[in-house]
């Protein structure tokens, strides 16, 4: 998926969830399989990041796969170039110990935090009344 907010990012999604040690290494597998992709053949060029994310984020969001990346995702541990480093990709995939890699642990993943629809409503109404703008709902 490529979002219109976001041109030039490439958002994967794979079968994989929270939790799930059978599917250790596939956000891995997936990132090395795209950056390995002839950018000339592929239209790739026009995809400078990538980013591989687990089945529960939902890819239509403006929100969801940005902080999915930003979220389940270490540079040192996750984030790989192609040969001419000119495009870059990363895991984003929840992660399992079986995703450790040399110095790079894995730590315990807690739940994430969402707020309750009545709440979401308040704060957008409250916005609007202040004249901030419509935001991302």
């Amino acid at each position: 998926h490529v979002p219109a907010i976001a041109p030039g990012w490439l958002f994967v999604r794979v079968d994989r969830g929270f939790d799930e040690p059978d599917g250790e290494g596939l956000g891995r597998e997936v990132r090395d399989a795209v950056l390995r992709l002839d950018p000339a053949e592929d239209g790739a060029e026009a995809l400078p990041f990538v980013v591989v994310v687990s089945r529960d984020v939902d890819l239509q969001s403006p929100v969801d796969p940005f902080f999915h990346w930003l979220a389940n995702m270490d540079s040192g541990r996750d984030m790989a170039l192609d040969a001419d480093a000119d495009r870059v990709a990363f895991d984003a995939t929840a992660k399992t110990a079986g995703d450790r890699r040399p110095g790079y642990p894995v730590r315990p993943w807690p739940p994430i935090v969402e707020t309750t629809p009545d709440v979401k409503a308040a704060a957008t109404a409250r916005r609007r009344a202040e004249g901030l703008g419509s935001g991302v709902e």
